[in-house]
């Protein structure tokens, strides 16, 4: 309970003191081929080892992803910072594995996400730090045909930022997924959530804060 009042509080303090932010972000992505849950009942959720991850990077489809990025952050003093925002984006990745057949996979993608931000620097108009937080996903693969392919899973989100004349934020980060989710699908389905093919990305965001 006392843990719940902490978090209650965190929240509520950010939301008073919150700046609001836009900006955009894009990078290079890699994901593995949707996978249909046929067998099971129901929702299913699917952890991602670290090997899946690593031949992701090696063998996954490769393309790249841009995004419009808003939300609002709040400081604490000069050195600790939360935020939460909302992603709104595009990527495209064509599969390397067989040159006589390339796959395209073109995705529209929503996030929600929360960052904890903690600066090492903190001088007068400049800043530097880190941060790393959480995301929730949703892509709609646009480019299969039938069935719809949606997919909705959890990441890990972080990387280097660092804050410019108190208005212009500038970030280098990673996007890792750890968790995705799929339902019982059947051959004469119209829609499947599928597994598999959440994404890893690399890149280079701009935030501008009002």
């Amino acid at each position: 309970m006392k843990n719940k009042f902490i978090f209650l509080f965190l929240v509520l303090a950010s939301l008073l003191q919150a700046r609001f932010y836009l900006g955009v972000d894009g990078g290079y992505s890699t994901q593995n081929t949707p996978i249909y849950q046929t067998k099971g009942k129901g929702i299913e959720f699917h952890g991602i080892p670290t090997n899946d991850l690593g031949d992701t990077i090696r063998n996954g489809a490769r393309g790249y992803s841009l995004g419009l990025v808003l939300g609002t952050e709040s400081f604490f003093g000069e050195y600790f910072g939360l935020r939460w925002g909302l992603n709104i984006g595009y990527s495209s990745t064509q599969s390397t594995q067989d040159k006589q057949k390339k796959i395209t996979y073109k995705n529209l993608l929503v996030g929600l996400n929360a960052d904890m931000i903690v600066n090492v620097v903190s001088i007068e108009d400049f800043s530097f730090g880190f941060f790393g937080g959480a995301e929730i996903d949703y892509q709609y693969l646009t480019s299969l045909g039938n069935p719809k392919t949606h997919i909705i899973g959890f990441s890990g989100r972080g990387g280097v930022t660092s804050l410019l004349f108190d208005h212009h934020r500038i970030e280098v980060f990673a996007k890792i997924p750890f968790m995705d989710i799929s339902a019982k699908y059947a051959l004469d389905d119209q829609n499947a959530v599928a597994y598999n093919s959440q994404q890893i990305t690399f890149g280079l965001g701009y935030k501008f804060i009002f």
